[in-house]
């Protein structure tokens, strides 16, 4: 653990077994274990990337895990895949980079589906929304992101990755949103589409983001809707804001 609040800060929670939910100072990302190997979901803003690969060896010298063989995206925002070039640059293997098939091009950078700098501004009179705009750009918001070499995985069976955590589309926040489901520890990560807390947020708890963010609002929020009604009790792994049980838990 690293700090407190330093722009390179993080903070490890250990979610279930075998599951680590890591809060860095904009965004989370989560580190899956299965033996000696891992399995990371996201990669944080391109100022994360050093916060990321610390996180990596810190559960590496606590598990023992610490062959990185795949990295899941949730989507392709900034704030999820800005370190992915530089982590798998640093790591001595090569991990296999995978996320659903209508989000390929976005990871590609063949599309974007992001808010802009423009509309950031539009909502800048929130002072919420400024601090959370001066920090997005602070730690990389704006560079020039994507990734070439990115799989597609099957929706709705547990992939060969470490954690065999379960793919799911939840579009809205993107079109090729995903989030995955952990049955056998009861877990679910969400990505952007269900999150627990947000600089833009009065309130802590599940809730959806800001519709500024948003690729389609209307499904955003059917997908908030479906997610937080999650028929199962399973604690939240959100992209922002802080681990939480679901209501039904």
């Amino acid at each position: 653990m690293l700090g407190t609040r330093r722009e390179d800060a993080y903070t490890i929670i250990d979610a279930e077994a075998g599951v680590f939910l890591v809060r860095g100072a904009h965004v989370n990302w989560t580190i899956l274990t299965e033996g000696s190997a891992m399995t990371l979901v996201d990669a944080g803003y391109p100022r994360d990337a050093d916060a990321v690969l610390a996180s990596l060896a810190e559960i590496t010298a606590r598990t023992g895990a610490g062959d990185l063989e795949a990295v899941l995206i949730t989507h392709a925002h900034t704030d999820h895949i800005g370190g992915l070039e530089r982590i798998l640059a640093a790591v001595p293997n090569e991990p296999r980079v995978l996320c659903s098939a209508e989000e390929r091009a976005h990871v590609r950078r063949e599309v974007v589906q992001q808010v802009t700098l423009q509309t950031a501004l539009r909502h800048a009179y929130d002072p919420r929304v400024l601090a959370w705009l001066v920090a997005a750009v602070r730690h990389g918001g704006l560079e020039e992101v994507g990734y070439a070499d990115v799989e597609d995985f099957a929706l709705d069976a547990p992939l060969d990755v470490p954690g065999r955590p379960v793919p799911i589309a939840t579009p809205g926040h993107t079109t090729g949103h995903s989030s995955f489901v952990l049955e056998h520890v009861g877990a679910l990560i969400t990505g952007d589409a269900l999150v627990t807390g947000h600089a833009t947020s009065r309130i802590t708890g599940p809730q959806p983001l800001h519709d500024m963010f948003h690729a389609d609002t209307v499904a955003s929020r059917s997908t908030f809707e479906r997610l937080a009604a999650w028929p199962r009790p399973v604690r939240f792994l959100p992209g922002h804001g802080p681990l939480a049980a679901s209501p039904s838990a």
